[in-house]
């Protein structure tokens, strides 16, 4: 996602990224800054699991498919658990999505914390493009977080 909002295209970019709980949140700071310097970014988070003292989405990522507009025009890069993705994938192809990629993950026990970083990828043929990824840090193959 960095990659793609630094290299000066004004394609839309939304990330929509669920979580469990509260103390599973990170990297907020980083996607609310991205928000207000790149006016065609739009990061939404919601926790499936939140607490009383939650004030922000509640429910799982799949919801807010469901507030989005237009899916079809968007490419779609999915990265979660094997349920979340496969449901996923099916609403979007629902939705008219013919351009979707998914990532593999592992369990991020497996690979060294210092391995951790984003997932950059651009998609120069792609208009607007999203992103959904639920879990806890959730690590693709090649030892990247699945940001």
């Amino acid at each position: 996602i960095a990659s793609i909002l630094e290299n000066g295209k004004s394609q839309p970019v939304t990330l929509l990224w669920g979580l469990r709980r509260e103390s599973d949140v990170y990297y907020v700071e980083e996607f609310e800054s991205w928000t207000s310097r790149y006016s065609h970014f739009t990061f939404m988070l919601t926790l499936s699991q939140g607490g009383s003292r939650w004030a922000g989405r509640k429910g799982r990522v799949t919801h807010l498919l469901h507030e989005m507009k237009g899916l079809e025009r968007y490419a779609v890069y999915v990265c979660g658990g094997r349920k979340m993705v496969a449901e996923v994938t099916t609403l979007l192809h629902q939705r008219g999505v013919t351009r979707i990629y998914r990532e593999g993950i592992m369990n991020p026990n497996e690979i060294p914390r210092d391995r951790y970083e984003f997932l950059e990828m651009s998609i120069a043929e792609a208009e607007p493009f999203t992103g959904i990824v639920e879990g806890e840090r959730s690590v693709n193959k090649t030892g990247k977080a699945g940001m």
